[in-house]
């Protein structure tokens, strides 16, 4: 069931965004009641990331106040949730570079401030990756003393990052996985000196490498999960790193050039900034390089793909025709009712992924 906010809303481009992302705004901890008030502060898209930042600036001032005050957890919960108003703030908002440069950077700093009194832990992990650095988020379950646990590397797609798909962590743990999720190219922090590219392998296999050696982890199990246009990187990882033991493609395109026209306009013009593109046309011809023909038919290890009938920006037929050219290593879940990322029935997909995907990392123990 759709929900329905009693707020007009101020032009159809902020209408389109809300009706998108409504769902993943609320699974991601913003509050009902922030989202109404950010809504009316909106009167047209170039005020959205303002709107968003007001509301993340009063929840990191009290932060600061409790954390002077030595009340360092409550602190925490709030530099988190800062962090999250101020990436939905830019998350596809490219009315002025500077500002979302300004804001991606304040989400970054805030979440910072959050990581040293998270429970369970979380740290940061840089990872060489050609001659550069991207960067990750690394827990590891409390179970692990006496055995390394087994890895699942979780991959945000276009317009998420790796703070956002961290807070997915606990279903994993909670099965004794540890867990690393990776700012890819052009993706969160590795924006700041990166861009989209087709090869997203290459900071798989570079992740996998940093996991060598890492205490409290089996680098020799390893899953990858990835949503939307993650997915695409799932399945790229699979096909291409040898050293991958399952997949999870939830939601994600079969074929993005494909997909261009019915994205919604701020979902181009961010995949025009996040790859680097100087130009529309020139977005739409790099968005035509991300594509699974040829590909998928590499991939031999155990594919977890998971769609939503409803999905307006991938149909579902991108899952059925990636299941169909894997074979018989692809399991093929499509939820009628489900929306894009299937936001709208997360409690039920969330744990059948974790335990599909512990079940298979046991297998390889």
């Amino acid at each position: 069931m759709a929900v329905k906010l009693d707020v007009p809303l101020a032009d159809e481009v902020v209408a389109e965004v809300v009706e998108t992302w409504i769902m993943r705004f609320l699974n991601s901890g913003v509050l009902f009641s922030d989202l109404v008030e950010i809504l009316r502060r909106v009167r047209g898209w170039p005020d959205w990331l303002g709107a968003w930042r007001e509301v993340g600036d009063r929840y990191l001032d009290h932060a600061r106040r409790w954390e002077a005050e030595g009340r360092h957890a409550s602190a925490a919960s709030l530099y988190e949730l800062a962090a999250v108003y101020y990436h939905y703030g830019y998350f596809v908002w490219t009315v002025d570079r500077e500002a979302h440069r300004q804001a991606l950077l304040a989400m970054l700093a805030a979440h910072e401030k959050a990581l040293p009194h998270m429970r369970p832990a979380v740290r940061k992990v840089r990872i060489p990756w050609e001659g550069r650095e991207l960067t990750a988020l690394l827990s590891v379950p409390e179970t692990a003393g006496k055995r390394p646990a087994p890895v699942v590397i979780v991959l945000p797609g276009l317009d998420s990052c790796k703070e956002t798909r961290h807070q997915g962590r606990g279903a994993y743990l909670r099965r004794g996985l540890a867990v690393l999720s990776l700012d890819g190219p052009g993706q969160g922090e590795s924006f700041l000196h990166s861009t989209i590219r087709p090869d997203y392998e290459t900071a798989v296999r570079a992740a996998i490498d940093a996991l060598q050696g890492v205490e409290g982890v089996d680098a020799n199990r390893v899953a990858v999960v990835g949503m939307s246009l993650g997915g695409y990187y799932s399945a790229r990882a699979a096909a291409f790193e040898g050293r991958l033991s399952a997949a999870v493609v939830d939601s994600g395109p079969y074929d993005f050039g494909e997909a261009w026209p019915q994205l919604p306009r701020v979902t181009r013009k961010a995949f025009q900034l996040y790859s680097g593109a100087s130009s529309p046309e020139e977005a739409r011809r790099r968005a035509g390089e991300l594509h699974l023909r040829g590909v998928a038919s590499r991939i031999r290890i155990p594919t977890l793909i998971l769609h939503g009938e409803q999905d307006p920006l991938f149909g579902a037929d991108h899952a059925r025709r990636l299941a169909e050219e894997i074979g018989s290593a692809a399991t093929l879940h499509v939820f009628p009712e489900g929306n894009h990322g299937l936001q709208n029935v997360r409690p039920l997909v969330a744990p059948m992924v974790a335990d599909w995907v512990a079940d298979r990392l046991r297998a390889g123990a």
